[in-house]
């Protein structure tokens, strides 16, 4: 009945609390993500006019179209989408994602996705793949499993698209980007990734997918790697874009 109901939620309230995950608040509406109201409007969607390439906000508009980043920086891939800034909020969910083995971040995630292609339906439907950046074989070990194959399977949820998970190979045991300066990210990365030889991407539309774009470099690396394969174009999709 409904009172026996209430008790027993009363009691998985003080066993399993449904706290946000950031400032550890109690949630009181668990259809919500563990994220308190407060820290739940701090996370601030990317919103139009949108970089031609990499989709960050435009604050003053050029005549190509393109940020201050694309227009420095060669961007291999040929278009990105970008769902959220890169606020101390979401820095930490990402933090808690890929370095503290907090899994149930995605569902963050994919809660996010929902709303943000909710505003600005995004015409994925077009690549014929989803694919994920992939980790060094030794990270992968140590961490467990790769976040971004994570949130390629959350987009997996709303557009009807294969993830193939082994077929963009990391060979180069790079340096974390996040230490590097924006010129040593660009080199730390040559020679990074290598084609599986058991899968052809030749004519195929990719959409690689990863956390985070800073300066483009990885995601661009991977992208050379994939047209120098036969791909005749590469997007990507990541959670928050850095300044």
């Amino acid at each position: 009945n409904v009172m026996f109901k209430a008790l027993l939620d009363g009691f998985g309230d003080l066993v399993f609390p449904y706290n946000c995950i950031l400032c550890s608040r109690y949630v009181p509406d668990k259809t919500l993500p563990q994220l308190c109201s407060t820290c739940l409007s701090a996370i601030e969607f990317n919103r139009p006019p949108f970089c031609l390439k990499c989709s960050r906000h435009l604050p003053v508009f050029t005549p190509q179209g393109l940020c201050r980043t694309c227009l420095k920086y060669p961007i291999v891939f040929d278009e990105a989408w970008g769902m959220v800034s890169y606020s101390p909020e979401v820095q930490q969910l990402l933090h808690l994602f890929k370095f503290h083995q907090k899994t149930l971040v995605r569902h963050i995630f994919g809660y996010l996705v929902k709303e943000f292609l909710r505003q600005y339906p995004l015409p994925l439907s077009s690549y014929d793949c989803l694919m994920p950046i992939p980790l060094y074989p030794v990270r992968l070990r140590e961490r467990g499993y790769n976040q971004s194959l994570m949130i390629a399977q959350i987009i997996q949820n709303f557009y009807s698209l294969n993830v193939l998970e082994k077929t963009l190979l990391r060979v180069k045991p790079t340096q974390p980007q996040s230490i590097l300066g924006q010129k040593e990210r660009w080199t730390n990365v040559i020679g990074a990734f290598k084609m599986s030889p058991n899968f052809s991407i030749k004519d195929k539309s990719v959409l690689l997918v990863d956390d985070l774009l800073t300066t483009g470099a990885t995601a661009s690396q991977a992208a050379q790697t994939l047209k120098e394969a036969g791909a005749k174009r590469v997007g990507l999709f990541v959670i928050a874009l850095a300044e």
